[in-house]
């Protein structure tokens, strides 16, 4: 802070700097028309998003997907469109099955959970800390059975569709720390550009893992801001559709390096549906 008390900022940047860098947001292109020109349809399957996945083994570079391939960063640029929080429980532990099983419960809304206990979830014995399973038979209980995710829908530099990043529980606090800093200081998550960054950490068993580090870039002027808006408005209802899986958790500070086969739980009776591009 300075000695005025308030946060430093850096000077609004223009309207046309921002439509050059962050394409979603350009006057002069249709993504609909775009969509249909290249898959011949004109609607989008929430699922069909490019995801930014979090390294394994406490990696601090970003593989960050482009049409050429991936591409190797240390921080990501993006404006965070719209995000919202989930919850994923297995019965078998994470660390023990080394991933790939479907969740047997998820919660698209940190409210109501469907599938195995399911349920309301602020009165569930598996969201409570400690109720995770302990890692040996001499360690302690840490964390929730039930891991909570966020998914954040990020505008990146140079990219016309949202991108989707998720969350692990050992990233939500700094998360929350970052959306509440902005909040004390009047600002929308929306109304800036945001640096991810990736630090390492450790947890009790000395296995690494990454954490995501977010921080205030540039601030956005009120005619970007409004753009963001009449787009949050357009894609809200494809976003929302976007469930949360066992993608959405990786496990990493439960285990080093193991993958997931990216199998999600299914509700047949209630698939996600396809959404109108607009």
């Amino acid at each position: 802070m300075n000695e005025q008390g308030t946060e430093p900022t850096k000077a609004i940047v223009k309207v046309e700097d921002v439509q050059r860098k962050f394409l979603a947001l350009s006057p002069d292109i249709d993504v609909g028309a775009l969509i249909r020109e290249n898959v011949g349809a004109a609607v989008l399957s929430p699922l069909d998003l490019d995801r930014l996945a979090i390294p394994l083994g406490g990696g601090t570079n970003w593989q960050v997907p482009t049409v050429e391939g991936e591409e190797s960063l240390k921080v990501v640029q993006a404006i965070i469109l719209f995000h919202k929080d989930g919850r994923v429980y297995w019965q078998t532990p994470f660390g023990e099955s080394g991933g790939g099983l479907p969740p047997d419960c998820v919660s698209q809304d940190c409210i109501t959970g469907v599938g195995n206990p399911g349920g309301i979830c602020a009165n569930c014995e598996f969201a409570l800390f400690g109720s995770a399973p302990p890692a040996g038979p001499e360690k302690k209980s840490r964390g929730q059975a039930c891991k909570q995710v966020k998914q954040l829908f990020l505008l990146q530099a140079g990219n016309r569709l949202p991108t989707l990043l998720s969350l692990p529980p050992t990233s939500l606090k700094a998360m929350r720390q970052f959306l509440l800093r902005l909040a004390n200081f009047g600002l929308k998550y929306y109304a800036i550009v945001t640096n991810f960054a990736l630090a390492v950490d450790s947890n009790q068993d000395g296995l690494k893992y990454s954490v995501v580090e977010p921080t205030k870039d540039d601030l956005l002027p009120p005619e970007v801001i409004k753009q963001l808006t009449d787009l949050q408005s357009k894609l809200k209802p494809m976003l929302t559709q976007v469930r949360v899986s066992g993608t959405d958790y990786q496990g990493d500070e439960d285990r080093s390096s193991v993958p997931t086969d990216g199998n999600e739980f299914r509700d047949d009776e209630n698939p996600p549906p396809e959404q109108q591009v607009y």
